[in-house]
């Protein structure tokens, strides 16, 4: 259950229905061809583009786990639930998304993008983003979860590196875009692995860090798991800030050592 980071951005892209395109090579894709159930009813995956833990109207993380319930994914043989969601909720700011975010804030050169974003509208709140508050808007599809899947291993996952240096930079043809004033968006991402990280131990869940591991592999550098803008490094593939084929292989291997 997750957002467009899991569903995977790199092409070929395959309908998964309701509306969500994934990539045949996303990571949960490698992951169940590795243990032996891609393209079988044991392997499940309802991950989709912008989708939230509880902010409408793309699917949230209970509309998530009613499909599974619809399929029948969850019962005594379920093993394992990974759950990557979070970054395109409202945080603070009711009308502003990560888009938004991105947006009018992150590649802003003008404005920039220091605390003062929030204020103005511009970006979330990245002081919203709690441990207590994540556990609580991730509450009741985990607990529905735990419910009817009770011998399952649930496993919050989180997000990669984006930033270079301690500064968000994304790649545009090869060369590094850096915002120099970038608070707003680098205390999202890192208030957000926090927030994760202590949600999964209020909920007894697992947290499964993707940040720490792909620190050197930020958008910028010279191996990077994020992919840029027409950037050569990741093949010409991805979505902007989104993980490239390099990256999807790299966390498909740290997800299935966690399992």
């Amino acid at each position: 259950l997750g957002d467009s980071v899991m569903a995977g951005t790199t092409l070929p892209l395959v309908d998964g229905g309701q509306e969500c395109f994934r990539s045949s090579d996303r990571y949960v894709s490698q992951v169940a061809r590795s243990i032996g159930v891609y393209n079988t009813p044991d392997f499940q995956d309802t991950s989709c583009f912008g989708a939230t833990l509880d902010s409408p109207p793309i699917l949230t993380l209970v509309d998530q786990a009613a499909h599974h319930r619809d399929r029948g994914s969850f019962g005594p043989r379920t093993e394992h639930v990974l759950i990557q969601a979070g970054l395109n909720d409202k945080w603070g700011n009711p009308d502003v998304d990560l888009l938004d975010t991105a947006l009018n804030c992150a590649i802003n050169l003008v404005q920039g993008c220091d605390m003062n974003a929030v204020g103005e509208g511009r970006a979330q709140d990245p002081d919203a983003v709690t441990a207590q508050v994540y556990a609580d808007r991730a509450r009741v599809a985990v607990d529905y979860i735990k419910h009817y899947a009770p011998n399952a291993k649930v496993s919050f996952v989180g997000y990669p590196t984006y930033a270079t240096n301690d500064r968000t930079c994304i790649s545009i043809g090869g060369l590094p875009a850096e915002q120099p004033r970038d608070e707003a968006i680098t205390r999202l991402f890192n208030n957000m692995q926090e927030a994760q990280r202590g949600a999964a131990e209020q909920l007894g869940v697992n947290f499964i860090d993707l940040k720490t591991p792909s620190a050197a592999h930020g958008g910028c550098t010279g191996e990077p798991w994020v992919s840029g803008i027409l950037d050569p490094a990741s093949g010409h593939q991805g979505v902007p800030v989104h993980l490239n084929p390099a990256g999807d292989h790299a966390v498909a291997g740290i997800v299935q050592s966690q399992m």
